[in-house]
């Protein structure tokens, strides 16, 4: 009983010191700000918990696509063509300043008569 107490403690010791390892790493890559359009939302999840996971897929000036996962709230508030700049941190989504789309010159209206 024992050696089932030990092995299960070494486990999860090993898996949070797994997780901390990867957020770090997530922590020392560099922020990036890029033009991109969306192209394609997605989410997945696990029915029995009710959690969901959701990535946005972009497209950038160069043609490239990349898909970046985001919290609920920002997957929301986006949707496929809006244009704009993303900040992002390694495959984390961390904010879109939405570009809006730029209006032809003001003409006044014609009067009627």
């Amino acid at each position: 009983m024992e050696t089932l107490i030990t092995l299960f403690l070494i486990a999860c010791m090993f898996f949070a010191a797994l997780l901390f390892y990867a957020s770090g790493r997530r922590r020392l890559e560099p922020d990036l700000a890029r033009q991109g359009r969306v192209v394609a939302k997605r989410q997945t999840g696990d029915g029995y918990y009710a959690r969901a996971t959701y990535f946005v897929t972009f497209e950038f000036q160069d043609g490239s696509r990349d898909e970046f996962e985001t919290f609920d709230r920002q997957y929301g508030l986006l949707a496929e063509g809006d244009q704009g700049t993303l900040m992002t941190r390694g495959r984390w989504l961390k904010g879109f300043a939405r570009q809006w789309p730029q209006r032809g010159p003001s003409f006044p209206r014609p009067l009627h008569t």
